[in-house]
């Protein structure tokens, strides 16, 4: 990457002796679990939003079927 060569001495020094993936590792894993949850809870209201409003369309176009015609203008 990019970003990897233009590391101060410092940078390059931190890396031989620390392991990233482990020094941030679970902190990593939790927030992707809370982001799933966040996620999957955002798709169900979704999917729960369009179910009323195919409902309510459902609903509408029913009762417009079902009420009678307006008379025709002589």
């Amino acid at each position: 990457m990019d970003h990897e060569r233009h590391q101060c001495f410092a940078g390059k020094l931190f890396g031989v002796f620390m392991n990233m993936d482990k020094l941030v590792g679970a902190s990593f894993e939790q927030g992707l679990a809370a982001l799933d949850g966040v996620a999957q809870a955002e798709v169900k209201k979704l999917a729960e939003a369009k179910a009323k409003a195919d409902a309510e369309a459902a609903a509408a176009a029913a009762a417009a079927g079902a009420a009678p015609a307006a008379p025709a203008a002589p």
